[in-house]
């Protein structure tokens, strides 16, 4: 009788989900777009994106940043503030939108009119605020991940142990979730006053970090395991608390009843909150599928809410890297909107790309005193290749944002030769006259983090690198003997060419230990320095 009763439960429940109380639609958009979708939100009928590549070259990701409209079309493209995109999150806070990077705690906010980002020295991570306080978060170290509760007349703080809250208020209860745990705040005087737990000073046997709160549910995964599932967010619909819930590869809403989580609605496909644990969707020989382990709500990136418990959104991933999207809760409207990216890269084909580095090669050697990085931009755009130049990190650098001089930092451009083999040129400018001082092509394997699924991975694993580069470096070697002469110095995997101003370098590059991933075949032209 007692399970008969619990069904008819879940059933009127399931019944009010699809009617008054909840709704769940779905809508996909059409979108063209190089990269995938990074930390992204929903504001006020647009879509503010960012969209991460791949960087072949360097271990920092590089991004676009998009603002969208309704149906998918690009209103604007604005330069990406200077930062090391990382851990960061995009926030909307009082109509205005914040990029902060949390290794720096380097916070942004968009100029939209003026499309650009401006520094901000004041920011707090709010994260939900009312008439009796301002809660905000911050992980200051590896042991301290809090959550603040300050009173909004006295201006007293109070402290719990928690990593990534989502904050909501009902029946002037607050409820903290977090992605292992439910947790209930009756009153936020009861919590451990701030300041008396820090890095200096841990929680220890004799304290009490969790003073003041009620458990309502815990993760039973061991620890090993715990991340298999994850409460992705909460909110409030008519006096229920929801919880969006994913578990085995996917997504649920949920409810919490007698300390169980009753299912109410299954997200149809593999619809992943937040990018999944450890990299983005890639292949491990080890760990098998990277997203098969769950999504994990990172205290970092992939966190992106509007604080409140009326209306936030935040992004989905799924297995297939074209399609991604955001979860928009509006009141009791759940929001199922997916862009589905047509963005294709060509590939060019060995042929076609052999050609192109002859007759460029030799265009960029014999004016290289007069050649410009402009002349460069129209050349690799005539080819469509994809830009991978970090822009950001070279505009007003500050010491704690970037430590990297705007020298330093090349256009870099994208090709594919075939599938897995891509050709890198980098170019290397000054910039003050803008013109050039190194020119790299660089045939290198596909990068291990865009390989999406188990096939792709095995062909990419079994790729016999050196039957691949080393008959590259033998055609370039004939090429620059027919072109320049004799080298004036040469081994069996190295060549030098040289005049009074200027320098080539061929080089073979294998790799024993990780043949996939360095092995590669470079080119190089440079001026040389003056004494």
């Amino acid at each position: 009788m007692k399970y008969i009763l619990q069904a008819f439960m879940v059933l009127l429940l399931l019944q009010s989900c699809q009617s008054d109380e909840l709704k769940v639609s779905f809508k996909t958009i059409e979108i063209n777009i190089p990269g995938t979708l990074g930390p992204s939100l929903k504001h006020k009928s647009k879509y503010y994106c960012y969209f991460e590549k791949d960087n072949p070259l360097g271990k920092y990701t590089i991004v676009d940043f998009y603002i969208l409209d309704e149906s998918g079309k690009v209103q604007a493209t604005i330069p990406p503030p200077p930062i090391k995109f990382s851990d960061y999150n995009l926030t909307v806070r009082n109509d205005t939108i914040f990029t902060t990077n949390y290794k720096s705690y380097t916070s942004f906010y968009l100029d939209e009119k003026k499309k650009k980002w401006i520094r901000d020295l004041s920011t707090l991570n709010i994260i939900f605020k009312d008439q009796n306080y301002t809660v905000f978060n911050r992980s200051l170290d590896d042991c301290c991940s809090k959550t603040w509760f300050k009173d909004n007349k006295t201006g007293q703080q109070y402290e719990v142990f928690t990593e990534n809250a989502i904050v909501n208020k009902l029946n002037n209860v607050y409820y903290l979730s977090t992605p292992t745990m439910i947790l209930k705040i009756q009153d936020p005087k009861k919590l451990e006053s701030s300041g008396k737990f820090n890095a200096d000073h841990p929680p220890t046997s004799d304290d009490n970090p969790q003073k003041g709160i009620e458990i309502l549910y815990q993760n039973k995964f061991s620890q090993m395991f715990m991340f298999q599932s994850s409460l992705a967010t909460s909110f409030v619909v008519k006096q229920n608390l929801y919880h969006l819930y994913s578990e085995g590869g996917s997504t649920k809403i949920v409810v919490l009843k007698d300390d169980n989580l009753i299912n109410i609605f299954d997200l149809k496909d593999d619809i992943r909150p937040y990018h999944p644990l450890y990299e983005k969707n890639y292949y491990s020989p080890y760990m098998g599928y990277q997203d098969e382990f769950g999504s994990y709500r990172s205290p970092y990136a992939k966190m992106n809410y509007v604080p409140g418990n009326e209306y936030q959104t935040l992004p989905f991933s799924t297995s297939d890297p074209n399609r991604s999207g955001i979860i928009e809760i509006d009141k009791n409207k759940v929001n199922i909107i997916t862009l589905y990216n047509k963005y294709q890269e060509p590939i060019l084909g060995e042929p076609y790309t052999k050609s192109w580095v002859e007759k460029n090669f030799m265009d960029f050697y014999t004016h290289f005193n007069t050649l410009s990085i402009q002349q460069i931009d129209r050349i690799e755009k005539k080819e469509n290749a994809l830009n991978l130049t970090q822009y950001s990190i070279c505009d007003d650098c500050c010491s704690d944002c970037c430590s990297t001089s705007c020298d330093e930092i090349p256009r870099v451009y994208q090709k594919i030769e075939r599938k897995y083999i891509h050709l890198i040129t980098s170019y290397f400018y000054s910039p003050e006259n803008q013109s050039l001082k190194l020119i790299e092509f660089q045939w290198k394997t596909q990068s291990r983090a865009t390989i999406y699924n188990k096939d792709n991975f095995e062909v990419w694993q079994n790729l016999n690198t050196r039957k691949i580069f080393a008959p590259k470096f033998e055609w370039l070697h004939a090429f620059l003997k027919q072109k320049l002469g004799e080298p004036v110095s040469e081994n069996p995997s190295k060549a030098i060419w040289e005049t009074e101003t200027q320098m080539v370098e061929l080089s073979y590059n294998y790799d024993n230990f990780n043949p996939n991933r360095n092995t590669n075949t470079k080119l190089t032209l440079y001026k040389k320095q003056k004494n």
